[in-house]
């Protein structure tokens, strides 16, 4: 796995929108993220498409020019998405990731952003962080969970832990987050039983992102999943998904296409995110949805972690050697750049 220099001091960070752009007459506070980068040590720029307000930010093409001189800035260390949104497999087939493998950089972003991620990491060997946009740095104060994203980059931090409360009713976020729920991750398989330890732990190299993404890219030809596993076999692969708004038969699907297609041969166990908009056309379970396709391979499934659309949100290094542990409704994950 080939992983970018650890952020430090004065590093620069290049902001950029490969899906959608930043409506600065709606998100008055997007500014703010300069400060509280800078409040860490970082230097900031921006690409010209972040703040046109607009879904997908500009033409494929500059959207891929853009991203692509971040790539040949040699002071750029890290590209942070802006935000997600929608498109951004337009620009896929125009990414210079022959200069990303040459020049590594750390690249951010989640939502969207999930094919780009996927892509350089399953298809080019390249570690990416599956983590908040540039906008979410805009809250004063800063939650610890943005702390923790860039600490980690930054080498000061390799373990996260799972939160007291989480946001179950949006609120406005640039002014924090509205934790109005409890926090508990649940163990819905522990490889063996349906819902009957209080403690499992696995490892394994971490890979996924946003299923309502990846069910677009899965088959496509930036879709690197074969290789990823196979070089990976011996550490195992642990699955983390994020479902922003498949129906529950829908994601039982998703994972049953994956599955078919052999994805899950090394999996060592799966974590699901909290579900933002939860729907079902035939009466579904999201439980259900999971356990069908997954039960059978006897590896553990947790559920109602604190990844994806529902903040706070950890942020996940695909390709980094992951221990997770789950006790007590709580959850810890060990991300090793190794």
């Amino acid at each position: 796995m080939i992983y970018p220099a650890l952020l430090h001091n004065d590093s620069l960070i290049g902001i950029t929108a490969p899906s959608s752009g930043v409506d600065i007459n709606k998100d008055t506070a997007f500014d703010n993220y300069k400060a509280n980068l800078n409040s860490i040590g970082f230097r900031t720029i921006e690409t010209s498409n972040v703040r046109t307000g607009l879904t997908p930010s500009s033409p494929a093409e500059i959207r891929a020019n853009e991203f692509n001189s971040l790539i040949y800035n040699s002071e750029v260390d890290m590209i942070l998405c802006a935000k997600g949104g929608d498109l951004l497999f337009e620009i896929l087939d125009k990414v210079d990731y022959q200069a990303l493998k040459a020049n590594p950089k750390w690249v951010q972003g989640y939502s969207d952003p999930t094919s780009l991620l996927y892509a350089i990491t399953t298809k080019y060997d390249i570690a990416t962080v599956y983590g908040n946009g540039a906008g979410a740095y805009s809250m004063s104060p800063m939650h610890v969970s943005l702390l923790n994203s860039m600490h980690m980059l930054m080498g000061k931090l390799n373990i996260q832990h799972s939160f007291d409360l989480f946001e179950k009713n949006k609120g406005d976020s640039s002014f924090g987050y509205n934790l109005d729920s409890k926090v508990e991750w649940k163990i819905l398989f522990d490889g063996e039983n349906i819902s009957s330890g209080a403690q499992v732990n696995f490892t394994g190299r971490l890979i996924g992102g946003c299923v309502d993404v990846l069910t677009d890219l899965i088959g496509t030809p930036f879709d690197g999943t074969k290789e990823f596993i196979d070089k990976y076999a011996n550490d195992g692969i642990i699955w983390y998904f994020d479902n922003f708004a498949m129906p529950a038969e829908r994601l039982y699907s998703f994972l049953w296409h994956m599955k078919k297609c052999r994805y899950f041969n090394n999996a060592s166990g799966f974590i699901f995110g909290r579900n933002l908009f939860k729907s079902t056309f035939m009466d579904f379970d999201y439980e259900e949805a999971v356990l069908r396709p997954l039960m059978d391979l006897n590896v553990p499934i947790i559920t109602e972690a604190d990844i994806g659309h529902v903040s706070p949100r950890m942020a996940i290094i695909n390709g980094a050697l992951g221990e997770v542990i789950v006790k007590n409704k709580q959850g810890t994950v060990k991300q090793l750049l190794v």
